[in-house]
C-alpha cells in the first residue's frame, strides 16, 4: 500500500470512527435532556445549598499508596505518589503483597474530621476507589479491598461517614470510574493488560474510543461489573452527601453519562461534581477548575477548584514543597470573591496520621477562619471591581475587604463603592469603628492602622446602607506600590484564545496566532501617578513574533525571542508611563507572527514608580560618596591604606567598625567585620561604574587575603564572601576567584558531619562543647559559590546540611530563633538553646532573626529547595508582626522596656536587603517589597548621618550587643554594608 493511499485509510477510519463517537453521544446527551436529566435538576437548588455555604472543604488521598510514600523498592518515584502503580508498571499481585503490609493502626477517623473541623471546612471528600482500583472500604462487589487484603482489616469509610455526622461534617467520596488498574478490562493498564488510555497510547492514544469502537464492549463490561455496582454501593452503604469523579477523557462521553444516569436512579439528593459528564451542556452540580492552581481563570456558576498542600494528593515523604498557610488563606478569599469552593487536598501517611507539615497548614488557616471566617461562608463574589489590594466577598448588606496588601499610609481606597456605609470595622475587632469618607460619590476611603493586624489577610466589613451600587472598571489605589493585571482578567478582541490551567507558572492567555487577536484592561487611577510597565509571559518553540502596546498617548512595540525551548516565566521591561486621574486602556496586539503564537501572557504588572518620602537611591548613593571619601581620609590619617609612607602591616587594623566615644575604631583582617567595608567600596564600584572606588575596592580587598587560610573562625562569609565574593561576581579576576576556593576549603575544615554544623565559636569552651549561631547560616553563600566555581558537591552538601540542622533545631515553632545552639560531639544531639547576645534564652535577639531570613532566603536561590523558601516565608511572618511603627526593630524582639530599649539599624538593614530579594520569589512578594521600602525610607530619614559628619559611616543607632553593652547605638559597618545592598536591590 502506498502512502498516500494508507493516509486516506487511516484518516477515513478516524472520522468514520469520529462520526459514530459523535452520533452515540449526541444520542446519549439527547436522550438524558429530553428525560431523566431536567428531572434530576428540578431539585439543585436544594440539593446544592449546602455546598454554597461551605465554601471550604478536606479533599484526602489515601490508599495502600500511602505506605509507599513515593518510594519503590528503595528508590524514590517522582510526581503524584497516587500513581505509584502507573509510574513503576506495578502488577496487580505485586500491588497486593503492598497491600496486605497496610495497616494504619494510628488512623483515628474522629481526629481527621476535627483537624477539618478546626481548619474551618465544612465537608470531607476521600478516595474510596482511586485509579489503582483498589477500595478503601467493605466492597462486596471486588475483594480488591482494605477489608479483604490486608492486615489491618477495618473499614474506614464507615468510620470518617460516622464521624462526619457527628460533628456536622458533609461527607462524600472521590471514585476513579475512568482508570481502573487492577481491573482486565478497565482503560489506563497498559503494562499488565495491554489496555487503552495509558501511557503508551495504545489504539488511537486518548480518544481509543474514536478509533477503535470495538474496544467500548470491554469497558462498558468494566462500567457494569464494577464502577456502576460499587458507587450504587456507596450510596446504599454510606448515603454520602456527594460524589467527586476526575479524568472522564478515559471514558466516552455516552459512557459517563450512564454513570451519572445510574447515580440519579438511586439517589437525587448527593451531590456531583463536573468532571464526570461535561459537555456543551454541563450534567454535574457544579463545575471543577484546574488543579493546584495559584490564580483563577473566568468561570460563571457555581464551581470548585482543588489545591493541595504540596505538589502530590497522595503522601509523599520527599516532597516538601509545602506551602505557607498565608498562600491558602488568600487562596480561599480569592476563590470565595469569584464565587467558587475550595477544596484543600491532604494525603495522610500509611500508619493513618496526618503529615507534621500538614497539620502546622491546617492550623495557620484555621486560627485565621477562627477570627474570619464569616467572610467566607454563605458569602458570594464580590461585587467591586478588581482592587489592587486584594479581593472582597459579599453576604446580605455586609461587603468583607480582604486586604492583602495595608497600604502603609494608614488609608484604604475602595474604588467603585457608590453609597454609604452604616458602620466599618475590621472583623478581628467589631467593637472598635473604622472613620470612612465617601470621595465623589464612587469610591469610599478607611482610615485604618498603619500596622496590619494580619499581614496575609486583614478583613474588613463595611455594612452597607440600602440604595448602594458598584462599579464595573479595575480600580488602581493611589497608595499601593505594584498592581497586577492578569491575563485571565483581559477583555479578549478576536477568536481563538484560551486560558491556561492557573497553577503557578500556568495562569496564561494563550492561542495568541493571528493579528487580529487583542487582549486589553481598562482601569481607573484616582489620581495623577507614573508607573513601570513589565510583563511576564512563557514562550518556546514555535513562539515569537512583535507585538505592541498602546496606554493612553503612550505606545511602544517588543519583541519576543525564544531559543525553542520553554525557559520559564519571563519578564520583560516595557517602559514608564505617566498618567492622568481617570479611566485608562491597555492594549496589547500583535505586529507580525511568524510562528505559531505570539507568546503566552501571564500579567502585565504596574509598578509605581514615586520617590517614597523623598528617598532616592541616586541621592542616597551620592550622599554615601560623600561620606566613604570621608571615611577613607579618617582610615590615612590613622596610618591605614591610604596612608603616606609604606603603608600599614599586614596584621594592623585598616577596616572601619564603629565608633568608640567619637573615634573611628580600625579593626584588622582577622574581626568578623573586616569585610564590610572591601564589599561597600565594591557596592558603590557596582553602582557608579567609577574607577575611583574599583581601586580602594581593590586594595582594601587584598589586605582581606591572609583569612582564607584562618580556621579559627566560621565567619569566612562575613569576611571573604562580602569582600572577595563581591569584587569576583563584578571583576571575575582569576585570584579573586582561587580566594574563594580556598576560603571555602578552609570553613569546611569545621564542619562536624555528625552534628551536621559548622562550628561557630572556639572561645568559652567551659560554656559549651559545640556552639553554633544563627548568624552562621550567613557563611553558606561562600560555600554555595565555591560549588558554582569548582564543581565540587561536597562545599554545597555541607551548606544544605548545616542549613537542614539549624532550620530543625534552632527554630521555634513561631519561627523566631534562638541565637545559640549547643551540641555533643560525640552524640551530635542538641544540648542546650540559649542566647549570647539577646534580652534572654528565650527571647528573639532582632538581628539573629534577620540573619534568618536573609540566609534562608540565599538559601532558596541556591538550591531551588522550597522548604527554605517556605522557611523564610515563616520568618518573615513572624518579624513583620512584631515591628514597630517605623519599621526599625528593638534590638530585641522582647526586650521589656519598650519604647526605650534601643533601636538596631543593622538588623533593618539586613531585613530590607533579605525581603528584597524574598519578594521576587514568593507570592507574598508585594508585602515584602513594601515592607522593604519602609525600611529604607525610615533608615533614609531617621538614621542616617549627616554628610561630613560621624568620620564617614551611614547609618546611625545601631546594637551590637546590649548585654555586653557593647556597641549600643552607635554606627556599624555591617549596617552601611547592608543599607547600600538594599538600596541597590530596591531599584
Amino acid at each position: 500500500m502506498n502512502k498516500c493511499l494508507l493516509l486516506f485509510f487511516v484518516c477515513f477510519i478516524s472520522l468514520s470512527g469520529e462520526a459514530q463517537t459523535g452520533e452515540r453521544d449526541r444520542q446519549a446527551a439527547d436522550e438524558a435532556l429530553k428525560g431523566w436529566w431536567p428531572i434530576s435538576m428540578k431539585d439543585h437548588d436544594q440539593r446544592i445549598a449546602w455546598w454554597r455555604e461551605a465554601r471550604f472543604g478536606m479533599f484526602i488521598h489515601w490508599g495502600v499508596y500511602s505506605r509507599a510514600g513515593g518510594e519503590w523498592r528503595g528508590h524514590k518515584v517522582e510526581g503524584y505518589a497516587e500513581h505509584l502503580m502507573r509510574k513503576e508498571k506495578i502488577t496487580r499481585k505485586e500491588y497486593l503483597e503492598l497491600a496486605h503490609g497496610f495497616n494504619p493502626t494510628k488512623f483515628n477517623a474522629e481526629q481527621w474530621v476535627l483537624d477539618a473541623k478546626k481548619a474551618g471546612m465544612r465537608y470531607m471528600i476521600i478516595t474510596s476507589k482511586h485509579h489503582d482500583g483498589f477500595a478503601m472500604y467493605d466492597s462486596k462487589v471486588s475483594d480488591f479491598n482494605v477489608v479483604r487484603q490486608t492486615v489491618w482489616k477495618k473499614d474506614p469509610m464507615a468510620a470518617l461517614s460516622a464521624a462526619c455526622k457527628k460533628y456536622g461534617i458533609k461527607f462524600g467520596f472521590y471514585y476513579s470510574h475512568a482508570f481502573d488498574w487492577e481491573h482486565p478490562l478497565a482503560p489506563g493498564n497498559d503494562w499488565e493488560y495491554s489496555n487503552p488510555g495509558g501511557d503508551k497510547g495504545l489504539y488511537g492514544g486518548i480518544r481509543w474510543y474514536d478509533l477503535h469502537p470495538e474496544l467500548l464492549a470491554r469497558a462498558r463490561h468494566y462500567v457494569d461489573e464494577k464502577a456502576i455496582p460499587q458507587i450504587k454501593e456507596l450510596i446504599q452503604k454510606y448515603h454520602p452527601d456527594i460524589f467527586w469523579f476526575d479524568t472522564p477523557g478515559k471514558l466516552p462521553f455516552s459512557e459517563n453519562l450512564r454513570i451519572l444516569q445510574a447515580i440519579r436512579e438511586v439517589d437525587l439528593h448527593v451531590v456531583v461534581n463536573g468532571r464526570l459528564a461535561r459537555a456543551d451542556t454541563s450534567f454535574g452540580d457544579y463545575k471543577n477548575t484546574a488543579d493546584r492552581p495559584a490564580e483563577f481563570y473566568p468561570v460563571t456558576g457555581d464551581w470548585e477548584a482543588i489545591p493541595t498542600t504540596n505538589e502530590s494528593y497522595g503522601y509523599h515523604k520527599y516532597d516538601s514543597s509545602h506551602k505557607p498557610s498565608g498562600f491558602f488563606i488568600q487562596l480561599l478569599a480569592k476563590a470565595a470573591s469569584r464565587g467558587g469552593n475550595l477544596l484543600m487536598n491532604i494525603g495522610p501517611k500509611g500508619d493513618g496520621t496526618f503529615d507534621g507539615r500538614d497539620l502546622r497548614i491546617l492550623r495557620g488557616i484555621g486560627k485565621w477562619m477562627d477570627v474570619n471566617g464569616e467572610s467566607i461562608y454563605s458569602t458570594t463574589a464580590g461585587p467591586l471591581p478588581l482592587q489592587n489590594w486584594g479581593v472582597s466577598t459579599l453576604k446580605g448588606d455586609k461587603l468583607y475587604l480582604h486586604v492583602f496588601d495595608w497600604p502603609a499610609d494608614g488609608r484604604l481606597y475602595v474604588g467603585g463603592l457608590k453609597g454609604a456605609a452604616d458602620k466599618v470595622y475590621m472583623l478581628s475587632d467589631p467593637v472598635r469603628s473604622l472613620s470612612a469618607t465617601a470621595v465623589d460619590g464612587k469610591d469610599l476611603v478607611i482610615d485604618i492602622p498603619r500596622q496590619a493586624p494580619d499581614t496575609v489577610n486583614t478583613v474588613i466589613v463595611v455594612a452597607l446602607k440600602k440604595g448602594w451600587q458598584t462599579d464595573t472598571v479595575s480600580y488602581i489605589a493611589p497608595n499601593i506600590p505594584l498592581t497586577r493585571l492578569l491575563a485571565f482578567d483581559a477583555g479578549q478582541h478576536g477568536k481563538g484564545f484560551g486560558f491556561g490551567d492557573g497553577k503557578a507558572g500556568r495562569f496564561y492567555v494563550e492561542g495568541w496566532s493571528n493579528k487580529d487577536q487583542a487582549l486589553s484592561w481598562n482601569f481607573r487611577t484616582a489620581a495623577a501617578a507614573s508607573f513601570n510597565i513589565t510583563i511576564k509571559y512563557r514562550a518556546g518553540e514555535g513562539f515569537g513574533g512583535t507585538y505592541e502596546w498602546v496606554l493612553d498617548g503612550f505606545q511602544g512595540e517588543s519583541r519576543i525571542d525564544t531559543g525553542g525551548k520553554d525557559m520559564g516565566v519571563l519578564t520583560a521591561d516595557l517602559g514608564a508611563v505617566s498618567l492622568s486621574a481617570g479611566v485608562h486602556e491597555l492594549r496589547i496586539r500583535p505586529v507580525d507572527i511568524p510562528g505559531r503564537q505570539l507568546m503566552r501572557l501571564l500579567e502585565v504588572d504596574l509598578q509605581r514608580s514615586w520617590r517614597r518620602g523623598g528617598v532616592s537611591v541616586s541621592a542616597v548613593m551620592a550622599d554615601a560618596e560623600q561620606q566613604t571619601r570621608l571615611m577613607l581620609q579618617e582610615i590615612a590619617a590613622m596610618g591605614g591604606p591610604g596612608a603616606a609612607g609604606a603603608g600599614p602591616a599586614p596584621d594592623s587594623p585598616f577596616s572601619p567598625r564603629t565608633l568608640e566615644n567619637g573615634r573611628l575604631k580600625l579593626v584588622a583582617s582577622r574581626d568578623w567585620t573586616s569585610g564590610f567595608f572591601p564589599g561597600q567600596l565594591w557596592m558603590l564600584y557596582q553602582y557608579t561604574g567609577k574607577e575611583e572606588w574599583k581601586k580602594e575596592a581593590q586594595t582594601f580587598t587584598a589586605r582581606m587575603e591572609k583569612e582564607k587560610f584562618n580556621a579559627t573562625t566560621h565567619d569566612m562569609g562575613f569576611k571573604i564572601y562580602c569582600s572577595y565574593g563581591t569584587g569576583y561576581r563584578l571583576t571575575k579576576d582569576e585570584a579573586y576567584k582561587q580566594v574563594i576556593i580556598q576560603s571555602a576549603k578552609t570553613l569546611a575544615t569545621r564542619f562536624n558531619p555528625r552534628i551536621g554544623c559548622i562550628r561557630s565559636w572556639d572561645h568559652h569552651r567551659n560554656l559549651w562543647g559545640f556552639p553554633v549561631i544563627i548568624d552562621n547560616m550567613m557563611n553558606l553563600e561562600l560555600l554555595f559559590e565555591a560549588t558554582k566555581l569548582t564543581g565540587d558537591s561536597s562545599f554545597y552538601k555541607i551548606a544544605v546540611t548545616h542549613a537542614n540542622t539549624t532550620m530543625k533545631n534552632h527554630y521555634r515553632n513561631d519561627y523566631s530563633s534562638f541565637h545559640v545552639v549547643d551540641y555533643d560531639t560525640i552524640t551530635g544531639k542538641v544540648v542546650k538553646k540559649m542566647t549570647w547576645q539577646g534580652y534572654s534564652d528565650s527571647s528573639a535577639w532582632a538581628r539573629g532573626q534577620a540573619w534568618g531570613l536573609y540566609a534562608y532566603t540565599m538559601c532558596y536561590r541556591e538550591t531551588n529547595d522550597p522548604r527554605y523558601l517556605q522557611q523564610a516565608e515563616r520568618i518573615a511572618s513572624f518579624l513583620l508582626s512584631r515591628l514597630p511603627a517605623d519599621k526599625i526593630p528593638y534590638w530585641d524582639l522582647n526586650a521589656p522596656n519598650f519604647p526605650d530599649e534601643p533601636r538596631d539599624a543593622s538588623a533593618a538593614a539586613v531585613m530590607a536587603s533579605a525581603l528584597y530579594e524574598l519578594s521576587g520569589y514568593s507570592f507574598m512578594g508585594n508585602m515584602y517589597k513594601q515592607t522593604a521600602d519602609l525600611i529604607l525610607e525610615s533608615l533614609t530619614n531617621g538614621y542616617r548621618s549627616a554628610v561630613g559628619a560621624n568620620r564617614g559611616f551611614i547609618l546611625l543607632h545601631s546594637t551590637g550587643s546590649k548585654p555586653s553593652n557593647s556597641e549600643v547605638d552607635v554606627p556599624l559597618n555591617y549596617a552601611d554594608y547592608y543599607y547600600l545592598e538594599a538600596l541597590l536591590r530596591s531599584k
